[in-house]
């Protein structure tokens, strides 16, 4: 058996890696999969674990369901009739990734779109609601060039969605970037110093209570993504340089002042509790993995 076979033993001898062995021979089954294993080996997957040993699983459950051993006659229908079979089974079709890009890179169906590709796409098409259209355009466009990871990326498109709104409420003649001054800046770093929960967002839905002062590292974030935005539109020459946005929509000294830790005090008995376990920490007591300790010891 090859190195990426179905294993009865790991299967638990009963599953459908064995039905699969059972009803097609273990040979053509074991040199299908392993053509599978090669190739994903081949991109960085770690076959060994744990989290993915349920691939051979699905790989077994693939040639059941199409009634075929060969991954020639398997297809992009066969891979919805395995995403519908998870949905009504309540069964997890994460690991159709892998088996997808192996199939794609046999030609036999499409690589799978990435992980946020539809949640970006999603957010691209929507409407912003009361943001002027050219700024909601230039905003959009500032996301698909910025270099920024995605996650800052999404975080500063809720504050320039909410800075639009502002403009929209209290500035209407201003629709887009380029029209921006000092005197506008100065403004907007004076709304975000008395904002509060709920103001100018598309939902009411907050983690905080509706209506309270926003927390300085909020206000913070929404001054940060404001000059991180009009700094990168005049270094791309998209609107002329009319402000240093590094000083005029710097955050105020009175909101750096309430950034930074927050230190709690520890009681006595809790306190003496940690020291007691740091010094008798072992590399057992570390959290593992499939692979191993998380981190070593000394770190």
């Amino acid at each position: 058996m090859g190195s990426g076979g179905l294993d009865p033993e790991t299967d638990g001898g009963r599953g459908e890696g064995s039905q699969a062995r059972t009803a097609f021979g273990p040979e053509i089954v074991d040199r299908e999969v392993d053509t599978v294993y090669s190739l994903l080996r081949g991109w960085g997957y770690r076959l060994d674990t744990a989290g993915n040993r349920s691939v051979r699983t699905l790989i077994a459950h693939a040639m059941l369901l199409n009634r075929s051993p060969l991954l020639a006659d398997m297809d992009a229908a066969l891979l919805e009739r395995l995403r519908e079979a998870a949905r009504s089974t309540g069964r997890a079709s994460g690991d159709l990734r892998p088996l997808q890009r192996a199939l794609a890179a046999l030609g036999r169906c499409e690589p799978p779109v990435a992980r946020n590709e539809t949640l970006l796409r999603e957010l691209r098409a929507q409407r912003w609601t009361d943001v002027p259209a050219p700024w909601a355009e230039m905003a959009r466009r500032w996301f698909d060039t910025s270099t920024l990871s995605r996650n800052v990326r999404m975080a500063y498109r809720q504050d320039l969605a909410r800075m639009g709104r502002w403009l929209a409420a209290e500035h209407p003649q201003i629709t887009e970037p380029a029209q921006r001054t000092r005197a506008t800046c100065a403004a907007w770093v004076a709304a975000v110093d008395r904002m509060r929960i709920g103001d100018y967002v598309e939902r009411t839905a907050t983690r905080g209570v509706f209506g309270d002062p926003m927390s300085p590292s909020t206000k913070d974030s929404a001054l940060t993504a404001s000059r991180a935005f009009f700094r990168d539109l005049q270094e791309w020459e998209w609107i002329p340089r009319r402000f240093n946005p590094g000083r005029a929509l710097e955050t105020p000294r009175s909101i750096r002042a309430l950034l930074g830790p927050n230190p709690r005090v520890i009681a006595d008995d809790v306190w003496a509790k940690l020291l007691w376990a740091g010094i008798d920490l072992t590399s057992e007591d570390l959290p593992t993995t499939s692979s191993g300790p998380r981190y070593p010891l000394e770190l």
